[in-house]
């Protein structure tokens, strides 16, 4: 079953690679694994969902830890009436030292939309996944675990079905993704200060 945050959808990976439907479960999976390391690599979430940030010193103004803002919906447990805010994830308030603030981050995924709820993730985003997927997966069914582990050096571990692979973490993530997918990436990257 594909997770909320998966940037993709079966029937896309399907159409790309070609694949019967029994591979379902695999592709799944695959594209579960594709959808955290693409958040692991942008040190972001993607899904559209609540989020609680920790405001430790009085503020001005708060750049919120995910992005798009979509909604502000309260500062320590109070609603906040018509907050002035950007979808890049700054609300222009004043925040007292340790405040809580709760708001609504993030795209509808190809897993959250319906009918109702239209998906707005970037196309260049839904993009990296299928890259990433098409990257790591391989369909010759023979191979063994260190051929396919081989195959996969944008991971530093993965599952997918019987499939198991731990690969060496000696740097940050950005040397497991394809200089290709980092490109589509790099737009969406949260750099981490401090």
């Amino acid at each position: 079953m594909l997770k909320v945050n998966a940037l993709t959808t079966v029937q896309r990976i399907e159409a790309e690679l070609g694949l019967e439907e029994d591979k379902q479960s695999f592709i799944e999976e695959a594209i579960n694994t594709a959808s955290s390391i693409i958040e692991s690599f942008c040190n972001r979430k993607f899904a559209l969902r609540g989020h609680l940030d920790v405001i430790p010193e009085e503020e001005i103004e708060h750049v919120c830890e995910q992005f798009p803002l979509r909604r502000v919906i309260s500062l320590n447990g109070k609603e906040m009436v018509d907050p002035f805010f950007q979808e890049s994830g700054v609300i222009y308030e004043k925040f007292p030292a340790r405040s809580r603030l709760l708001y609504e981050a993030g795209y509808i995924t190809p897993a959250m939309a319906s009918e109702e709820r239209i998906c707005d993730l970037p196309p260049d985003l839904e993009q990296a996944c299928i890259d990433l997927v098409k990257y790591v997966y391989t369909d010759d069914e023979d191979a063994s675990e260190r051929e396919v582990a081989a195959a996969a050096l944008t991971l530093k571990s993965f599952e997918l079905g019987d499939m198991k692979a731990a690969l060496a973490t000696s740097g940050g993530t950005s040397e497991y993704v394809p200089a290709d997918i980092q490109s589509l990436l790099r737009p969406y990257r949260k750099s981490a200060l401090g």
